[in-house]
């Protein structure tokens, strides 16, 4: 019987990995680096575990890990039974079909170089479409958020982090269980204040601090995908978007303005024709007849932040089955937030709020925006979010939270786009005059 940690030689070699870190052991200890090469060599080793154990490597001796040597180690024995013999008899498979990581993995890969000039340009950027925002008719010169201007609702709310968290999940900010004052803003999708029977995305802002006073926030919307695969492209649907916006004050939203209308704004930005026309059906695609659906029963997904040594998307989930017509008066052009006023007179609102981590590049890419990662099968509950009817003074009331700076990189590290859109972020928040840390603090302190 082997000895030392448990390990399986059905699993990838990712997941092996993984194991230990969740049983709190290190390759650096003889015993489990012994263990682990065992394990490795009767693995049927496919070239996905080699491309994994190179990008933990390159990941761990980035973060200045020294497991990082001892990885070289564990390749080169990999490397040895791959050239060894005949790829037959050592099992050696050049397939990524035959075997799916079933853990979260430190493979994940970050291409996006951000240096003080490039954040210098896009806080730039930023300004400028804050500035040309502001001299739209619609809004009056006055500054505000560049997307997600128009609140919808508004209010504090309860954090509760689950116990009993895996290892894995059970980091930075979701490292203590227990239940968090927070606040939680919804929001529509462009810079401009239409109507709610406008078709567009909707967002959703969550913010608390933690038991080590570390200021947190979530950001997600309504579309399951970034609609731009990274920040360039990003900032080129942006300039269409907010040209739209002016050139219309308030009177259409562009997802009404037409797929050719869409599709030739976006090559004069020098997006490529098939991006453009991608980019044109997600948008315009948005534009369904009816009512909208209720905010209580849409589902919500982030972009990827790093939590410990993992990469992961947050995502919001209707806890229950939740009507998804509105309660209040569907024609009303400010129908969203009174429904969800009249929701929560009727019992409270919740959400689950659920970690997707990354496992591979096939299903869950870091540098690509626009995939969709629900088909991961590393997800963890990690809390519960829930909105109840406020009965008490000295909270935080809408127009406070509407106030606030929601930062993506607040208690995570962002990863590509999340990391990139930071300095916009920070730029929008400084042009509009947003509230300061020490301005707000006081409406999270724990009764």
């Amino acid at each position: 019987m082997p000895v030392g940690p448990e390990l399986n030689s059905k699993s990838t070699f990712s997941d092996n990995f993984t194991s230990l870190e969740m049983q709190g052991t290190t390759i650096l200890s003889p015993e489990v680096f012994d263990r682990l090469v065992e394990v490795t060599q009767s693995l049927e080793i496919c070239d996905r575990d080699l491309a994994d154990a190179r990008q933990i490597q390159a990941n761990l001796a980035n973060m200045g890990d020294p497991r990082a040597q001892a990885f070289y180690g564990l390749i080169e024995r990999i490397l040895e039974k791959i050239e060894a013999g005949t790829t037959a008899k050592m099992g050696y498979r050049d397939s990524n079909t035959q075997r799916t990581n079933q853990l979260p993995s430190m493979a994940w890969r970050e291409d996006l170089v951000l240096t003080p000039e490039k954040e210098m340009q896009l806080e730039h950027k930023a300004m400028q479409l804050q500035e040309q925002l502001a001299n739209s008719p619609a809004l009056g010169s006055v500054k505000g958020r560049i997307f997600h201007r128009k609140p919808l609702f508004a209010q504090t709310c309860r954090l509760v982090i689950n116990d009993n968290l895996p290892e894995y999940a059970k980091l930075g900010p979701f490292a203590e269980p227990g239940e968090y004052k927070a606040v939680i803003r919804f929001s529509s999708g462009q810079g401009t204040p239409y109507s709610d029977l406008a078709p567009d995305v909707r967002g959703v802002a969550i913010k608390w601090f933690t038991i080590q006073d570390q200021e947190t926030d979530i950001l997600m919307t309504s579309a399951p995908a970034f609609i731009a695969r990274d920040v360039d492209q990003f900032l080129k649907i942006a300039q269409v978007m907010i040209e739209q916006q002016i050139d219309h004050s308030g009177m259409t939203s562009l997802v009404n303005a037409g797929f050719e209308f869409v599709q030739k704004a976006l090559a004069a930005q020098n997006i490529h024709e098939y991006e453009a026309d991608r980019i044109a059906r997600a948008i315009t695609g948005r534009a369904v007849a009816g009512a909208p659906p209720s905010l209580a029963s849409l589902q919500y997904w982030g972009t990827v932040v790093r939590l410990g040594n993992y990469a992961v998307k947050p995502t919001l989930v209707p806890e229950t089955s939740t009507r998804a017509d509105i309660l209040s008066d569907a024609q009303d052009p400010e129908c969203l937030g009174k429904d969800m006023f009249l929701r929560i007179q009727k019992g409270n609102i919740t959400y689950k709020l659920r970690l997707l981590f990354f496992v591979s590049e096939k299903l869950t890419p870091i540098n690509d925006a626009t995939k969709i990662w629900d088909n991961t099968p590393a997800q963890v509950d990690v809390g519960r979010i829930v909105i109840a009817s406020q009965k008490s003074g000295g909270e935080a009331s809408a127009q406070d939270i509407n106030k606030m700076a929601f930062t993506p990189g607040n208690g995570f590290q962002g990863l590509s786009l999340t990391r990139a859109r930071n300095p916009i972020y920070r730029a929008s928040a400084a042009g509009r005059g947003a509230r300061k840390r020490e301005e707000y603090r006081r409406f999270f302190i724990q009764e």
